[in-house]
């Protein structure tokens, strides 16, 4: 991996990471590696139809890249590789400021997702005059939350190919640019309030207020969304 990208496995600091990614690229790879029958040929055919991906691998000291088999990368370090969302001047692009970013990063509850503790203390809003539509936005919210939280999880795929990436890198989930914005949108009704069991005053709108700031910058560069965690 060229230095630039293998600096953005290493270097950041905070505990979980939400980068800008090729989101169409990364569902196109994502159905490879986990809906396939044959990963070798559904590989040739997205790396031939996929000119900037092949050139980025070649780039990279790929020889083959449209012969999986013959890449020696894990597939977490080859998925974030080629997804990753880079500058003009060959740089990872940034979404959101340092600030936002760390605090979503080290959220101060048990083990500092950001992530876990949305999913573990958001509800269903019940107001008077809720609509089956709403139910519906919330159900597809929900949904979202979880594709970016463990979209990549074990649990989710059946294996480890995206959580056990040399350098510790494992990649929970991802959002298409599509999805970022449909996400953003639906975090902005009035479909979810927080659970009466929530351990932290404020916490959930505290978690809130970055997650939404993340998804903003990303739908302000149309862009997807990974998440990962490191040490």
């Amino acid at each position: 991996i060229e230095a630039n990208v293998m600096d953005v496995l290493t270097t950041t600091t905070p505990f979980a990471t939400l980068d800008a990614i090729h989101g169409q690229r990364a569902m196109d790879f994502y159905d490879v590696l986990v809906n396939s029958e044959n990963i070798d040929d559904s590989w040739f055919t997205l790396i031939e139809n996929d000119g900037d991906l092949k050139a980025r691998l070649t780039e990279q000291g790929i020889t083959e890249p449209s012969k999986k088999s013959s890449i020696k990368w894990d597939d977490a370090v080859l998925f974030f590789t080629s997804i990753l969302m880079m500058t003009k001047d060959g740089t990872p692009l940034q979404i959101g400021d340092s600030k936002t970013r760390e605090r979503f990063g080290r959220f101060p509850y048990q083990n500092g997702s950001t992530m876990e503790y949305i999913l573990s203390f958001i509800c269903p809003s019940n107001h008077k005059d809720k609509t089956n539509e709403e139910d519906e936005i919330y159900s597809e919210l929900n949904e979202l939350l979880n594709a970016l939280s463990q979209r990549c999880s074990e649990s989710w795929v059946g294996h480890q190919r995206f959580t056990k990436g040399s350098g510790g890198l494992n990649i929970a989930g991802f959002l298409t640019h599509e999805e970022v914005r449909t996400m953003r949108l639906h975090l902005a009704s009035r479909v979810w309030t927080v659970s009466k069991d929530e351990p932290l005053d404020g916490g959930l709108a505290d978690a809130m207020r970055h997650l939404i700031a993340l998804l903003k910058a990303a739908e302000r560069r149309n862009v997807g969304l990974v998440l990962r965690y490191h040490a």
